[in-house]
């Protein structure tokens, strides 16, 4: 961190050590900053930033409610609300798993960039415990607003494979990756996470070249989970169709569509067999008591896709319809269903804005997509 800092390096040495810069006369001039580290001397350009407020205070509530008695490991699994390592006494706070949605990367994330910044106090020595201080008690008391640095994103292989093969055809649409651009920023910010874990770049280049038009489209951009789809999908599918119309453009669906079928029968096969055992995986994983919610951070995925995953099982009788969702929800969501003559295939936006938030996508898709409401 000490490599990555971007402040004065020897005003973040002194806070490391539990020192505040000193307010010598010969510093004002550099306000506050010693003027002769490489930082001070030639200053990195301005880095990007999102309100991280939300998430802040998450965070800062989190070590409080633990007694702030605890590293950031243990604060992170209190707020993805993981039963396995939360003390029974935390099981029951108003923090433990507000944070599920973040993943425990992101999470670290931020928890080193809070404590970097100087918005809560890490304790050296055996156990780096984590304290809130002045600033904290703004960001939780007073609504202090947080910004932290957006973290670069990294292009994997195949997104830039994907990026060179497309690159012509997106350079005409250029104007709507901008505005693409715009859209994940508004979603970004009413959210209170960075950009990238939105959409990546990549994806919003898919969207500018292939031009979705309709859900189904949209599914078959990469980057687009069956949560995505319904989370974001309607406001991308807005300004692209918006775009498409001022510029009498038709869809592009057809040529993603061409890569994809060219797959032989074997290989489709193949597919099946794996997307059958990594449902199976999370099955078993199920069965040995571990939660939706530490399947999910365990294996990478979202919760709703690993709630996908056990509701497989359904019809086998393996998993019961009462073990994913609880019995007083699904009462509800057949009726909301029923109110709203759902049919699958069709967004589930309505149906969760009628439940309201604690209904979440994967109870929906699930109680959906069972006897019960077919």
């Amino acid at each position: 961190r000490y490599a990555e800092t971007r402040i004065c390096r020897r005003k973040y040495l002194l806070r490391y050590f539990g020192e505040e810069f000193g307010h010598d006369e010969q510093y004002a001039q550099h306000e506050q900053s010693c003027g002769s580290c490489d930082i001070c001397l030639n200053p990195p350009p301005p880095q990007e930033t999102y309100d991280a407020t939300l998430v802040a205070q998450k965070f800062l509530s989190a070590i409080v409610r633990t007694g702030e008695r605890f590293g950031a490991g243990y604060v992170i699994e209190v707020l993805r609300g993981n039963k396995e390592k939360v003390r029974l006494e935390h099981l029951n706070l108003k923090t433990f798993g507000v944070g599920a949605d973040v993943s425990v990367s992101q999470w670290r994330d931020v928890a080193r960039e809070l404590v970097s910044e100087g918005w809560c106090d890490r304790e050296d020595g055996e156990y780096p415990i984590l304290k809130l201080n002045e600033r904290s008690k703004t960001v939780l008391y007073n609504g202090a607003q947080v910004l932290l640095p957006q973290k670069a994103q990294k292009t994997s292989r195949r997104d830039r494979s994907s990026n060179q093969a497309t690159n012509t055809q997106v350079s005409s649409n250029e104007a709507l990756f901008e505005r693409l651009r715009v859209v994940r920023r508004r979603i970004a910010d009413g959210e209170s996470v960075p950009a990238f874990v939105v959409l990546s770049d990549a994806t919003l280049i898919q969207l500018a070249t292939y031009l979705p038009l309709s859900h189904t489209d949209i599914r078959r951009i990469s980057g687009f989970s069956d949560a995505k789809t319904e989370r974001y999908g309607a406001a991308f599918l807005e300004e692209i169709t918006a775009y498409a119309d001022e510029h009498s453009l038709p869809t592009q669906m057809e040529f993603i569509a061409q890569k994809r079928e060219r797959r032989t029968e074997p290989e489709a096969a193949h597919t099946g067999t794996l997307r059958t055992k990594t449902q199976r995986i999370s099955l078993d994983l199920w069965r040995t008591g571990m939660t939706i919610a530490a399947i999910a951070a365990e294996r990478g995925f979202t919760e709703d896709t690993i709630m996908g995953h056990l509701a497989r099982f359904l019809p086998s009788g393996e998993v019961k319809l009462s073990a994913l969702v609880p019995e007083h929800k699904v009462e509800k969501i057949v009726q909301a269903l029923r109110d709203a003559d759902w049919r699958e295939g069709e967004a589930l936006k309505p149906i969760k804005e009628s439940l309201g938030e604690e209904y979440s996508y994967g109870e929906i898709r699930t109680v959906g997509n069972t006897t019960l409401y077919n």
